[in-house]
C-alpha cells in the first residue's frame, strides 16, 4: 500500500483536515521536477529580470556564431552536463539546481556581476556574501519581509500580529543555525543568491512555502489537543479524588449507622458530637487533601465543568448524552469513571497516531523533494523543522497515557498496571480474522435463500390451487402478510449492515456518531451475522411451512410464532454469548424508544424512531398476527385493514414516538424551531395513516380527498425537513449548492437524493390508482418495501451528515458525563 492511502486509511476521519496535505505536497514536488526538467531540455523560457538587478545569466547555452571575440562557451547550467563539465566542478561553490553541479565560471569578456548577479530570495535582498541575521531564516523560508513587501491582506480579514507564536517558535529554532547554511541546504545552492522569478527557484520556494504553512497547521492543532488533554486528565483525576473520598465518607456513615445512631436532630449532644467526628474522621477534601496517600503530590484542580447545551446544538433534534447526578452511588460513579478514563485514554492514542502519521508524512515529502529536486543534503527540513516541533519533541501525551495507566490500574485494577494496560487498550480487529465470518454469512445467506425461494413457490401453489380447501387458502394468505412484515423488516437489517460497509469504505465514522462503545463495538462483517441467521431461520420457516409441510396441520399453523419467538430469544437472550454487549446496546435503545418521555434525546433514539417510521407495515400486521391466534383461523379476514381500527393504530406508534421526542426536545431547550415544526410534521403523517384507514373502512370519498390532501401536504413537508434539515444540502453558498464539507467523492450520490427522496415519498399515490383494490395487501406491500429502500437512502445521508459536523468541530471522541458535580474556584 502506498503511503498516500495508508494516509487516508489510517489516519482519524474527523481531523481529516488537520493533516498534511499529502496530495497537495506532491504536486508541489512534480512543479520543482518539471521545472528543472524542462530547464535541463532547454524548453524553459528564460527567467525574468529582477527589477533591480537588469543584469542576469542566459538560461541557454550560447552557440558559436553568437559569442563575440575572446568570449567562451558558456557551459549547460542544468543536468548531468554541468557536473561533469571540468574537474573544477565539484568544489566550485557556485552550483544552482541539482546535486552541487558547478555553475559556469564568469567570462574573461563579461563583468563579474553578469556572472554573480545579486538577487534577491523572495524579495529578502539577501546578498550572496553578507551574512544575514538569524531571525531572518522565518521570513526567508516562508518568502516574506516585512518590511520590504508587507504581506498584502484581505479586506475583510483581522490585522495580524507581528510575530505569531509560530514564527516565534521557529525564530528560537532559527537562532542556533546559520541562516545561509539552512537557505543553502534546502535550496542546495551554497553562495547563490536565489532567483524568485526563475521557474525552478520559484518552484522550490513554492514547495517550501507550503511545507511551512502545512507546519503551523499541524503543531497548532496538536498544541490545542494536547491543552485539552491536560485539563481533561485533571478533571478525570479530580474526580476520582472525590469518587474515593465519598466512598469513606459513606463507609464511615454506614458503620456509624449499624451501630445505632439515628438522626442527629433527634439524638440532641450525641447526634452533634457523632456528626463532628464523622466531619473531622471522614474523607472530605480538606482532610483528604491532609492526610490521604499522594495528597502532597496532587496539585489543586480545576471542578468539574456544569455542561449545558452549546447554541449549535439547541437547533438539533437531539443532543449528546450529557447526565450529571446530584447523588451519584459508588457504583454508578465507578462505572462512569471507567467509561471515562478508556475514552480518554483512546483519546490519546488518537492524537498520538495523529502526530505519528504526520512526522511520517513529512519525512516522505521532504524525500521525494529531495529526489526530485537533485538535494545532496538529505532531510534537512525535517531535520531543522519538523523534529523541533512539539508533535514530533513533546512527550506530553506519552506522559498522559502513564499517569492514566497508573490511575486506572489504583482506583480499578488493584495497582495491576499491566491488567490496566490490557482493559486501556481497545481491541482491533484485523482484515485476516474476518474471514470465518465472511464464509459463515455466505454459508447461511446461501442456504436461507435457497428455502425461502423453494416456500416462496409453494406458498404461491396453495393460492392458486382451485383444488384446494378455501379455508387453507385464507391461512396461506394471512400467513403470507406475517411473513411479509418480517421479510421488511430483515431487508432493513441488510441495508443497514451495506450502509455500514459503505460508511466503512468513504471513512464516515459511524461508530462515533451512534456513540458505540470502542471496545464492544462490530465491525460490518460482524454485524452482518445477525441478519444472517435470521435469513437462515426465516427461508428454514417458510420452507417447512409450506413446501415440506412437516408437521401436518397443526405446526402449518405455527411456524410464524416459532419463528418470531426463535428471533427474538436471540435478540434478547441475557446470555453473554453472540456479542452480548451489542444486544444489551439494541435492546436499552429500544427501551429509551418505548420511554421517551423519559430520557433526554439522543441519536440512536432519533435514528431508531425513523427507521421504525418507516415499518409501518409489520407495526400494523401485529394486530392481525394477535387477532388471528386469538380470535382463531375461522373468519381471518375480519382481522385486516378494512374493518379494523387498531391496526391503524398500530401504525402510527413510530409518528408518535418522534413526536413525543420531538416535545422531549422542546421541553429541554424551549426552542420552538424547529423541534416543534417537527413534531408538527410527524402529526400532518399520523393524520394521514388515519384517513387512509378510514377510506379502507367507510371507502368515503371525502375521506379520500382528506386523504390525498394530508398525504400530498406531508411529502412537501417532510421532503423539505430530509433535504435541508436531516441532510442539510441545497446551501446556496455552498459548493455546487450542497453543503460545504462532504464525505463522499461523487456529488452526484448528492443529487440523486435530492431528487429520490420526494418521489419515493409519493408511493402513497399507489392507494388513490388502485382504490378498487386499496385494501390489497400486495400494493400495501409493493408501498411498504419502496419506503424500506427510501429509508436506507435517508440513513445513508442522514449519519454522513453527523459525520461532518464532526468534521467541522474537530470531534472525534465523546463526551463522557462525569458523576461529580464538584464546586472549586477557578484559578487563574
Amino acid at each position: 500500500m502506498r503511503f498516500g492511502e495508508e494516509l487516508v486509511s489510517e489516519r482519524v476521519p474527523e481531523w481529516a483536515s488537520k493533516y498534511l496535505d499529502y496530495k497537495t505536497g506532491k504536486r508541489y514536488i512534480h512543479a520543482v521536477a518539471e521545472a528543472i526538467h524542462k530547464a535541463d531540455s532547454g524548453h524553459a523560457p528564460p527567467p525574468q529580470q529582477v527589477p533591480s538587478r537588469p543584469e542576469s545569466r542566459e538560461s541557454h547555452v550560447a552557440s558559436p556564431t553568437d559569442l563575440e571575440a575572446g568570449e567562451s562557451v558558456e557551459p549547460p547550467r542544468y543536468g548531468p552536463y554541468a557536473r561533469v563539465h571540468n574537474d573544477e566542478s565539484y568544489s566550485n561553490p557556485n552550483s544552482r539546481h541539482g546535486s552541487r553541479a558547478a555553475s559556469p565560471s564568469p567570462s574573461p569578456g563579461r563583468p563579474a556581476s553578469a556572472a554573480l548577479p545579486r538577487l534577491d530570495v523572495a524579495g529578502l535582498g539577501v546578498n550572496q556574501y553578507q551574512e544575514q541575521p538569524r531571525e531572518r531564516l522565518v521570513e526567508a523560508v516562508m518568502g516574506r519581509d516585512t518590511e520590504e513587501q508587507p504581506p498584502q491582506r484581505h479586506a475583510s480579514s483581522a490585522p495580524r500580529r507581528m510575530m505569531t507564536r509560530r514564527q516565534r517558535a521557529l525564530t528560537a529554532i532559527a537562532s542556533s543555525v546559520p541562516f545561509n547554511a539552512v537557505r543553502n541546504r534546502l535550496f542546495d545552492s551554497a553562495n547563490q543568491p536565489l532567483n524568485p522569478t526563475d521557474p525552478v527557484e520559484k518552484a522550490k520556494n513554492d514547495f517550501i512555502q507550503f511545507m511551512m504553512g502545512e507546519l503551523d497547521k499541524v503543531e497548532e492543532f496538536y498544541r490545542t489537543k494536547e491543552q485539552e488533554a491536560g485539563k481533561r486528565l485533571q478533571l478525570l483525576r479530580e474526580q476520582l479524588y472525590e469518587m474515593r473520598n465519598r466512598r469513606g465518607d459513606d463507609a464511615f456513615r454506614s458503620d456509624i449507622g449499624k451501630k445505632g445512631f439515628g438522626d442527629p436532630a433527634s439524638q440532641g449532644l450525641l447526634g452533634r458530637v457523632r456528626e463532628s467526628v464523622i466531619e473531622m474522621t471522614s474523607f472530605s477534601k480538606s482532610s483528604s487533601t491532609k492526610h490521604s496517600p499522594g495528597a502532597r503530590d496532587r496539585p489543586p484542580l480545576p471542578p468539574t465543568p456544569i455542561l449545558t447545551a452549546l447554541p449549535s446544538q439547541r437547533r438539533r433534534d437531539f443532543v449528546p448524552k450529557v447526565v450529571i447526578d446530584e447523588d451519584v452511588s459508588y457504583p454508578e460513579a465507578k462505572r462512569k469513571l471507567k467509561v471515562a478514563l478508556h475514552e480518554f485514554y483512546r483519546t490519546l492514542n488518537l492524537i498520538q497516531s495523529y502526530a505519528a502519521l504526520n512526522r511520517t508524512a513529512f519525512q516522505k515529502l521532504n524525500k521525494k523533494y529531495d529526489k526530485n529536486a537533485r538535494v545532496s543534503e538529505k532531510l534537512e527540513f525535517v531535520r531543522h523543522f519538523v523534529d523541533k516541533a512539539a508533535f514530533v519533541k513533546s512527550t506530553v501525551i506519552e506522559d498522559h497515557m502513564r499517569t492514566t495507566e497508573d490511575l486506572f490500574a489504583r482506583y480499578f485494577e488493584r495497582g495491576d498496571t499491566k491488567a490496566a494496560m490490557t482493559k486501556l487498550r481497545s481491541r482491533t480487529a484485523l482484515r485476516d480474522t474476518e474471514t470465518m465470518s465472511n464464509f459463515s454469512n455466505g454459508l447461511l445467506v446461501g442456504f436461507g435463500f435457497v428455502f425461502s425461494v423453494q416456500g416462496l413457490i409453494s406458498a404461491v401453489r396453495f393460492l392458486f390451487d382451485d383444488d384446494l380447501d378455501g379455508d387453507k387458502q385464507k391461512v396461506v394468505s394471512s400467513h403470507l402478510q406475517i411473513y411479509a412484515g418480517y421479510f421488511l423488516m430483515l431487508v432493513m437489517g441488510w441495508l443497514f449492515v451495506l450502509i455500514c460497509r459503505l460508511w466503512s469504505k468513504h471513512k464516515v465514522n459511524y461508530k462515533f456518531v451512534f456513540e458505540f462503545d470502542p471496545r464492544h463495538s462490530l465491525d460490518w462483517r460482524k454485524l452482518a451475522q445477525f441478519p444472517s441467521l435470521f435469513t437462515l431461520m426465516f427461508g428454514a420457516a417458510f420452507w417447512l411451512n409450506f413446501s415440506a409441510e412437516f408437521g401436518g396441520d397443526v405446526m402449518f399453523l405455527w411456524y410464524p410464532v416459532v419463528l418470531i419467538g426463535a428471533t427474538l430469544l436471540v435478540l434478547l437472550l441475557p446470555l453473554p454469548v453472540f456479542h452480548h454487549q451489542s444486544r444489551l446496546w439494541f435492546a436499552t435503545a429500544h427501551w429509551r424508544l418505548l420511554m421517551a418521555p423519559f430520557y433526554s434525546v439522543e441519536f440512536r433514539d432519533v435514528f431508531l424512531g425513523d427507521i421504525y417510521s418507516s415499518l409501518r407495515y409489520p407495526f400494523a400486521n401485529t394486530e392481525l398476527f394477535f387477532c388471528v391466534y386469538i380470535e382463531g383461523w375461522d373468519e381471518p379476514e375480519r382481522c385486516g385493514s378494512s374493518r379494523s381500527r387498531l391496526m391503524a393504530f398500530l401504525g402510527t406508534l413510530p409518528f408518535v414516538w418522534r413526536a413525543i421526542q420531538c416535545l422531549r426536545r422542546y421541553y429541554d431547550t424551549r426552542d420552538v424551531f424547529p423541534h416543534l415544526a417537527n413534531c408538527l410534521k410527524y402529526l400532518i403523517a399520523i393524520g394521514s395513516v388515519v384517513a387512509l384507514s378510514e377510506y379502507r373502512i367507510n371507502g368515503s370519498e371525502m375521506t379520500l380527498s382528506f386523504f390525498i390532501s394530508l398525504s400530498t401536504l406531508s411529502t412537501i413537508y417532510s421532503s423539505y425537513w430530509d433535504i435541508y434539515m436531516d441532510f442539510r444540502l441545497a446551501q446556496k453558498k455552498a459548493p455546487n449548492y450542497l453543503r460545504d464539507i462532504l464525505a463522499f467523492d461523487s456529488t452526484w450520490w448528492y443529487y440523486a437524493a435530492v431528487g429520490l427522496d420526494p418521489i419515493l415519498r409519493m408511493t402513497w399515490v399507489g392507494f388513490v390508482i388502485f382504490k378498487g383494490v386499496q385494501h390489497s395487501s400486495i400494493v400495501t406491500f409493493v408501498v411498504a418495501l419502496i419506503e424500506v429502500f427510501r429509508r436506507g437512502m435517508w440513513a445513508v445521508f442522514r449519519v454522513e451528515n453527523e459525520h461532518c459536523v464532526n468534521i467541522a468541530q474537530n470531534k472525534a471522541s465523546r463526551d463522557i458525563p462525569l458523576p461529580y458535580r464538584i464546586e472549586v474556584q477557578h484559578v487563574d
